[in-house]
């Protein structure tokens, strides 16, 4: 009888990684957490420090969706290419002080079998903005821009080095928290996940990223209210209610299809309004986000299950 427990896991990711646990799934494909084999210890760690030791060697592989419609092998070459554009020399490595890699979980190995394409990268630890607005959608304005800023921030970084983001969301957001104070200057780190998404450079793919960068911040700012007023009196209204008019615009430009600002344009005339608060008040960060943030990827009972029983189940075929 199958064991409808087990997992589809190909061989050659057998051969490198034990997988752990179910980090998330998308339209292209299912991540797990797991172990290189070599890491994996004989028994359960017996201290803290062991258990964060044994967390900070996890890594997120992702198995890519081979069925009709999918296109696993333009995702691949979308990480080689990620890989030669940012290696130094012919180590095959990026820089430590490129800030692409310090933006993206760095691919660590991939497979391009036909029947069961993956690849590997560094897990990150925090929790994705989709969870985050789920727990407390109503955020401190401080907050929102620095949302705004980190990531206008992150697409003009990649853009720069002849590259676009083309899958930006929330669920592909991982923010993670720096400090446990919630009125600090930066509090707060954040990556994009999937660095499989990250595609040449086209004046196209750059409007398609501004668009939903866009998306992103009418879903950030969306419970904020905003004051009424006439086209007449928007000179009245302050430079911090004149950002969330700009993201509403933003939004009903998306709906009517008509193009949006350049990312540069994007960001021009709000850098000092979000730097003014950053400077003033800092970045308020509600505590039930500084909470979620401080949870770890596996928990010390998740880790001790599965070195006992060896990781998940895997179904055993010869795919990959």
């Amino acid at each position: 009888m199958e064991d409808n427990s087990a997992i589809d896991f190909p061989r050659s990711a057998r051969d490198k990684y034990i997988p752990f646990k179910v980090a998330g799934a998308g339209n292209r494909g299912l991540v797990y957490f797991a172990l290189p084999i070599h890491d994996l210890p004989k028994e359960p760690p017996k201290s803290s420090d062991q258990y964060a030791a044994l967390r900070q060697k996890l890594v997120a592989v992702k198995l890519l969706k081979t069925y009709s419609g999918a296109q696993p092998q333009a995702e691949l070459d979308s990480i080689q290419n990620l890989q030669l554009t940012l290696a130094s020399g012919t180590s095959g490595v990026p820089t430590a002080w490129d800030p692409v890699t310090r933006l993206l979980p760095w691919p660590i190995r991939l497979s391009r079998a036909m029947d069961a394409p993956w690849y590997a990268m560094r897990a990150i630890h925090g929790a994705t903005l989709e969870t985050l607005l789920e727990i407390e959608p109503l955020l401190p304005r401080s907050l929102v821009f620095w949302i705004f800023r980190e990531l206008v921030t992150a697409l003009a970084t990649i853009r720069a080095r002849g590259m676009m983001y083309t899958d930006l969301s929330p669920s592909n957001i991982m923010l993670h928290g720096v400090s446990g104070d919630t009125a600090v200057a930066e509090p707060l780190s954040m990556t994009l996940l999937d660095p499989g998404s990250v595609r040449p450079h086209t004046r196209a793919r750059e409007e398609y990223a501004c668009l939903t960068l866009l998306t992103v911040m009418h879903e950030v700012s969306k419970e904020r209210e905003l004051p009424k007023v006439s086209k007449e009196q928007r000179g009245m209204v302050s430079a911090a209610d004149d950002f969330y008019f700009f993201v509403r615009a933003g939004r009903r430009q998306r709906e009517r299809r008509i193009p949006v600002l350049a990312l540069d344009r994007l960001w021009q005339g709000f850098a000092e309004v979000v730097e003014a608060f950053r400077r003033t008040v800092g970045v308020q960060v509600p505590d039930c986000w500084i909470a979620e943030l401080a949870k770890p990827i596996m928990s010390d009972e998740e880790l001790d299950a599965a070195i006992i029983e060896g990781g998940l189940r895997v179904r055993i075929d010869e795919r990959g």
